[in-house]
């Protein structure tokens, strides 16, 4: 029974020990990971948003400081998210997640800089320049965008379908635990009740060995005919020598 409960105390505790990592990696790496990708994409989104209205109405200065403070507060969002996207990838990911985030990262920089040289080319230099900033907004901008938001899903999409098998992984985990120790607890009882039936009629067929004996001579019958069979090497065994002696 000790051996069973152990066997079954240590499965239980291995299986435990790995649903917590699995949790401990959703956590702290599959969901923060979907998080700060989607806040990428959001920003990208905003930014180019800010970009186009800044061609398009930009004429008006106040309006034009307040679309280039959308765009400036939107890339400082996709910063921080890719700084902590980086981090995490490095730290918890595996390594062809984390290329694929420097991959993207180099990206963003290339999109931003992209959008200043379409933001400069539309300050003040008249329509034809702002034309060419539009084309530009409509071809090169564009493309790019797509590309970016594209790769950013793709990391979605695959973060998600790794915590889904993860999420899979630690159900299974905790119904083995589980299985693991209503069994050991089943086969446990089994076995004590097993035992304990062997072992109590074991010595209460012994002590009624004795009694019959003991009544024997209580009786008068110091002939010792009937031997009390000695079985055992324990208290009870010496006692039934003693008897038969």
């Amino acid at each position: 029974m000790m051996a069973l409960m152990l066997f079954s105390a240590t499965f239980a505790y291995t299986r435990m020990v790995k649903a917590t990592g699995i949790q401990d990696r959703i956590r702290d790496f599959r969901y923060p990971a979907t998080v700060d990708a989607a806040k990428i994409q959001s920003a990208i989104g905003e930014a180019s948003g800010a970009l186009r209205a800044y061609i398009l109405f930009g004429s008006d200065p106040k309006d034009a400081e307040h679309f280039k403070s959308i765009r400036a507060d939107a890339w400082r969002a996709a910063a921080s998210a890719t700084t902590d996207l980086t981090k995490i990838t490095h730290d918890f990911g595996i390594a062809t997640e984390s290329e694929e985030v420097s991959s993207i990262d180099s990206m963003l920089r290339n999109h931003q800089q992209l959008q200043d040289k379409i933001e400069q080319l539309a300050m003040g230099q008249g329509n034809d320049a702002m034309g060419r900033a539009y084309d530009m907004l409509k071809t090169d901008e564009s493309s790019q965008q797509g590309e970016l938001l594209g790769r950013l899903q793709t990391l979605v999409d695959e973060q998600q379908k790794r915590t889904n098998l993860e999420i899979a992984t630690l159900a299974d985990a905790s119904h083995t635990a589980t299985l693991s120790l209503w069994t050991s607890t089943i086969f446990g009882i089994l076995a004590g009740f097993v035992i304990a039936y062997f072992f109590s009629k074991r010595i209460s067929d012994s002590l009624k060995s004795l009694l019959d004996r003991a009544r024997a001579i209580s009786a008068g019958d110091l002939m010792g005919q009937d031997l009390v069979e000695s079985g055992s090497a324990d208290e009870i065994g010496d006692l039934m020598d003693a008897m038969n002696e």
